[in-house]
């Protein structure tokens, strides 16, 4: 194949119009969010808080909608209930006992210089004029133990979380058993701070009367003095947990029923009603994550899509940009119409299938009506669904939904034959579309029935302007674009056009070969699924460029043949010429750029077999044919291309085989069968379908459906008695 979806051209054309449709999509569906939210919003800034409604505000279709501040309250709720995080750490009381069993050692042993020292000259010396100090050393540590044991906090962690607006702390990890670590929870009140602990330790010393109250002095400012924070504040821990409480915390929700009503005319509005309202705007809005999440997946889905677009394509990549674009531009258009359709549709009353007023049909059916391929149609209703599912309040059931109405549309194509066909068509789909619309409301989506002939009613007035603008968009590029569409080629097969009739006047011969050339071409085309149409045209047109010259066609001829008297180099000249002159002659005549591909290349660049043989006869007898060896390609179709496509291809083989079952003596079906056999084998073997993209199976039912018209065409008659009296 010349051409496939990975060449450069195609590859960036395809990527450009991914991105335009995706973006077409995104945008609707933020639009049709936008204008909603500022619907609502246009009523919130007009009331305020006791004033009469001019109007009632009903809400379109039932929709859950997120209480973005009431949500924001409740986070911030949660996140304040978490505690602040405090942590038991024995390192620090363990530095503490060691630096104290340093200064009772010193104390023992009289070393009065490091006492002084760890103690203070005040301190030190008092301790010093003490005569029951080894009782007074064990007080401080028995209250050290018993401090350490409840816990001593920072004042500075402390006077931190009151500022905070805390009056409890939480405790991890304050003990352990075996069922692991645990927590504790205290209130601001009752936990001791480094600042709070002589007065502690003085009022338990006090009431055990063991020492006086000088004794009882130094003891408290031992402690004070030895004594460290064994809890500290877990800053970054506490972070942690209120930032997971504040983002598991479950949006508020509030339930907007179908039909409800927001504001009620004549009525006082409430706070209530203006925060409803408020809620309904702000819901309608889209993130920048929600754009481009739709954004993304579009764009996957419409790009796989173009891929088997291309695949179905692959017969006809002649036009294959130009029906990307035409596929481009109509889902653009669709997206305005849809927006208005919906926004205009539903405005002042409730809708219970909204999808129902957006028309997935149009371009499904339109591109199969450009390109004659129901393939193309079904690919265009695929990329029609994969854009409404992501239009705001859409189901999970949309995407079903608007592929099965593109298809309906499809289906209904292959009736068409004359504009006037179009009729049928529009009351066979729009009655199956109110089938499926009914099936998927009450059957899947168990929606009211109330509200079905509304529904119905809608999908008629859609799939009716639907195709109106079919019927006004399809003339236009058929003019402007030469399009081969059903309609152009149903009237250049029984239009009697200009071109077919000077054939017929001037060469009555070929006029009649191009008549059976066209049936065998269209049966051809539909036993294997190609453009039936097409090759009907086709092989009627293939041959105009003889009118120039008829009487050197041997279908035109009367008994003389002038290609007796002229030399083979100068006959196959004149018989080359017919496909240069026909493609002129349709390019001046504004046909299809397909038709005229046909015509240029319906030979292929096969040998002219009768000439080139009779040359090499002649030069075997000695007779100088131009002065030069005889070369098959002089006597060839060396300015023509082989068919790069079906239909192409399948108007060459009729034309051979119409031609030469003329000479079929006694003609009978074994004997047909046996010549469409060996000139399908020859053309085979010269290589002239390498490029048609005909399979071997495709070859068999080409040869079948050609050997019925031929033996229909030369049955065999009744022979009627000679009689006088006749």
């Amino acid at each position: 194949m010349k051409n496939s979806f990975f060449s450069k051209k195609i590859f960036l054309t395809s990527i450009v119009c991914v991105l335009i449709m995706s973006a077409s999509s995104v945008a609707l569906a933020a639009t049709l969010k936008a204008y909603t939210s500022l619907k609502y919003l246009f009523v919130l800034e007009k009331y305020r808080e006791g004033q009469i409604a001019d109007d009632d505000v009903i809400v379109s279709s039932a929709i859950d909608v997120i209480d973005v501040k009431a949500t924001e309250t409740l986070k911030n709720f949660n996140k304040k209930r978490v505690l602040p995080e405090f942590i038991r750490k024995t390192a620090s009381m363990e530095k503490t006992y060691r630096t104290y069993r340093i200064f009772v050692d010193a104390v023992t042993s009289s070393n009065w210089d490091s006492v002084l020292s760890m103690a203070g000259q005040n301190l030190g010396g008092r301790i010093k004029e003490v005569k029951n100090l080894k009782a007074l050393l064990a007080c401080a540590f028995e209250q050290m133990s018993d401090i350490y044991s409840s816990g001593l906090f920072s004042y500075d962690d402390i006077k931190r979380i009151k500022n905070e607006g805390y009056d409890k702390l939480e405790i991890l990890n304050s003990y352990s058993d075996s069922s692991g670590m645990g927590q504790e929870v205290l209130g601001i009140g009752s936990v001791l701070t480094e600042k709070d602990v002589f007065s502690y330790v003085m009022s338990k010393l006090v009431l055990d009367f063991q020492f006086s109250d000088v004794e009882n002095d130094i003891v408290a400012d031992i402690v004070t003095t030895f004594i460290s924070p064994n809890i500290f504040y877990d800053a970054e821990a506490t972070d942690f947990r209120r930032l997971m409480v504040y983002e598991n915390t479950s949006p508020v929700v509030i339930h907007f029923e179908k039909g409800e009503r927001i504001l009620e005319k004549d009525t006082v509005v409430t706070a209530e009603e203006l925060n409803n309202l408020k809620v309904l705007a702000e819901s309608k809005v889209f993130s920048v994550s929600e754009i481009f999440g739709n954004f993304a997946v579009n764009a996957f889905s419409i790009g796989f899509l173009l891929f088997v677009f291309w695949h179905f394509l692959k017969d006809n990549m002649m036009r294959g940009t130009l029906y990307l674009w035409i596929l481009t531009c109509g889902v653009v258009i669709s997206c305005l119409l849809g927006f208005f359709a919906i926004v205009y549709g539903t405005t002042g009353h409730t809708v219970s299938f909204m999808l129902c007023y957006f028309p997935v049909g149009l371009v499904p059916i339109l591109i199969t009506m450009i390109t004659s391929k129901k393939s193309l149609g079904l690919v265009a209703s695929a990329i029609m669904g994969v854009i409404v599912s992501t239009l705001p309040g859409a189901l999970g059931i949309s995407f079903f939904y608007s592929t099965a109405i593109g298809a309906v549309g499809v289906n209904f194509v292959r009736l068409l034959n004359k504009r006037l066909d179009m009729l049928l068509q529009w009351l066979y789909t729009t009655v199956t579309i109110c089938f499926v619309t009914t099936f998927f409301m009450i059957v899947i989506l168990l929606l009211p029935a109330t509200d079905l002939l509304s529904v119905l009613s809608v999908c008629a007035v859609i799939s009716t302007l639907s195709f109106l603008l079919i019927a006004v968009m399809l003339p236009v590029l058929e003019k402007v674009l030469n399009l081969p569409t059903v309609f152009r080629l149903y009237e250049l097969a029984y239009g009697n056009l200009p071109l077919i009739q000077r054939l017929a006047q001037s060469a009555p011969g070929t006029y009649s070969h191009s008549r059976d050339v066209a049936d065998l071409a269209e049966a051809g085309a539909k036993a294997v699924g190609a453009d039936a149409m097409l090759c009907k045209v086709g092989g009627l047109y293939h041959d105009i460029g003889k009118t120039d010259h008829p009487d050197y066609f041997v279908e035109n001829q009367m008994g003389t043949n002038k290609h007796e008297d002229l030399n083979p180099r100068l006959s196959v000249s004149i018989i080359k010429s017919h496909v240069k002159i026909g493609a002129e002659r349709a390019r001046a005549a504004k046909l299809p750029a397909e038709i005229i591909d046909i015509i240029a290349n319906h030979h292929g660049n096969d040998i002219i077999t009768y000439f080139y043989h009779e040359a090499v006869r002649r030069q075997s007898d000695n007779e100088k044919i131009g002065g030069s060896e005889v070369s098959k390609v002089d006597y060839s179709y060396s300015e023509s291309e082989i068919p790069s496509n079906r239909e192409c291809a399948i108007v060459m083989l009729a034309d051979c085989i119409e031609a030469a079952a003329r000479t079929v003596q006694d003609p009978t079906p074994a004997k047909f069968s046996k010549l469409i056999a060996s000139l399908f084998a020859g053309k085979i073997e010269r290589g002239q379908l390498d490029d048609s993209n005909l399979s071997f199976n495709d070859m068999s039912d080409i040869r079948e459906a050609f050997l019925k018209i031929l033996v229909s065409k030369y049955h065999s008659r009744i022979a009627y008695p000679d009689g006088e009296d006749d």
